[in-house]
């Protein structure tokens, strides 16, 4: 009976939010007190249900959605926080919420393009949250590249480093629906990498051919932009620019003739000329704006790509990335530093619950002893 309840309560939630839920381990312990780690991205959201074992987190659950389903977040959190607790006994009292943007310093606002806001204040008072810490998507990266599986990691270029250097800086891109940057440092009193969020992504753009000159005219007629950034071009959005500036110079056979210039679709269709042109432009973009990055902060403990772009086309990457990133006249700087693609999807969440571990004090860290079932605790907004 246990498991026909179950099944219609998935039933039910999935419906509700349009939410992948999936167990990573089995069975779910029950009955424990667990840490909430969101990643809400542009286009994706991932929210996941950690435990901490030997003094690790421990991926329990997660529930993927589209960012645009997501009308009221307190809402959201809510649904989260009930079902994992009317299913599982689990408590949630602690939260980090990774958002795309320039999070406060205050750790406690982000807006997410324009279709919702995130507050601390609000979850505080409409959910059973008890911290709720918000930072940059990126930021929270840094903490995650240790804590993840290794070998979701792919070096793309450089030389092997024989080990490890803490004492080198870290940097940290990313090409999803828009760009993001972070740097990491080694903090040796608390023997953990401090991560610094950036903004690399609104660095201005400037041309260097008839053809990006095309390109960056194109954005600012179509797109009504009056600068074009470099997240308007080494993104998921600056795909479908390319992709639709190179249609409308009708120089490259369509044979798809794409009414949605859906990225995805672009990038699994090389033989079409129209797409392959987009996709070869794109990452010669991308590999220099990479390059770009790397000069300003010179990682010498590697340069990380993520995001939902390169790490869905590990492949592609892997065969083209380095002819696009590296110069001639800058190998031997470029070859010291190795660069790495991030294919892991959870590295977001595994940063934003290493961080928030970093944030609480001992007294608030969830425990793995069993606690009583109790009635829901759900703050109704409705």
């Amino acid at each position: 009976m246990r498991y026909i309840l179950l099944s219609l309560f998935f039933t039910i939630i999935l419906t509700a939010s349009e939410a992948e839920i999936k167990r990573h381990t089995e069975p779910v312990p029950e009955n424990i007190e667990c840490y909430l780690a969101a990643d809400i991205g542009g286009t994706n959201s991932r929210v996941g249900i950690f435990d901490i074992q030997e003094d690790k987190p421990h991926l329990l659950l997660t529930m993927n959605t589209e960012t645009q389903n997501i009308r009221d977040f307190n809402e959201t959190m809510n649904d989260v926080i009930e079902y994992v607790y009317n299913t599982y006994g689990i408590v949630i009292n602690h939260a980090c919420i990774a958002a795309p943007g320039i999070a406060t310093k205050t750790k406690d606002y982000a807006s997410v393009h324009g279709l919702f806001d995130i507050r601390s204040k609000d979850l505080l008072e409409k959910t059973s949250l008890k911290t709720a810490i918000i930072v940059n998507d990126l930021f929270v990266v840094g903490h995650g590249i240790d804590a993840i599986d290794q070998k979701n990691i792919i070096q793309l270029y450089g030389d092997t480093p024989k080990r490890k250097n803490k004492n080198e800086l870290r940097a940290i891109i990313s090409a999803g629906t828009g760009v993001g940057s972070s740097t990491t440092t080694w903090h040796h009193e608390k023997k953990q990498y401090t991560t610094h969020a950036g903004e690399a992504g609104l660095l201005e753009f400037a041309p260097t051919n008839q053809l990006e000159y095309k390109l960056a005219n194109h954005i600012k007629n179509f797109y009504s932009r009056d600068t074009v950034y470099w997240a308007n071009l080494a993104s998921g959005s600056g795909i479908v620019r390319i992709y639709s500036m190179l249609k409308l110079m009708n120089q490259h056979r369509d044979t798809l003739n794409l009414d949605k210039h859906d990225p995805k679709i672009i990038f699994q269709h090389p033989e079409d000329e129209l797409c392959n042109a987009t996709t070869d432009l794109f990452l010669q973009l991308f590999g220099r704006f990479a390059r770009n990055y790397t000069f300003t902060v010179l990682p010498y403990d590697g340069l990380y790509i993520t995001g939902g772009v390169p790490a869905n086309n590990p492949q592609l990457f892997s065969e083209k990335f380095a002819s696009a990133y590296e110069v001639p006249q800058f190998y031997h700087v470029l070859k010291q530093i190795p660069v790495y693609l991030i294919v892991d999807p959870h590295v977001g969440i595994y940063g934003a619950v290493q961080y928030l571990r970093s944030e609480l004090n001992p007294t608030k860290s969830p425990h793995n002893h069993q606690i009583k079932r109790r009635p829901s605790r759900k703050k109704a907004l409705r």
